[in-house]
């Protein structure tokens, strides 16, 4: 418990641990609540709903695959320095 304790002291961390479970927290309840709505709203049964986590998933996969592999690459070139020869 110490250990969290002097974790959420520190100020950035906090920050990005609140936006985390911000984020998480969100999602469960679009996870938990979007089958309520969409049988109401369309008819859409269980099946149904698969398919479409199944194509937001794919998507996702997708989207962060293409964007976070130029940026991570983008970044390591601007951050990697060649060792000095001596």
């Amino acid at each position: 418990m110490a250990h969290l304790r002097r974790l959420f002291g520190l100020g950035r961390i906090r920050l990005l641990l609140a936006a985390i479970f911000t984020l998480n927290l969100a999602f469960s309840g679009l996870q938990t609540n979007f089958p309520l709505f969409s049988q109401a709203r369309f008819q859409w049964d269980a099946g149904r709903n698969g398919i479409f986590y199944a194509f937001v998933g794919c998507l996702a996969v997708f989207v962060q695959g293409r964007c976070w592999a130029g940026s991570s690459r983008a970044w390591v070139k601007s951050a990697w320095q060649p060792p000095a020869w001596r």
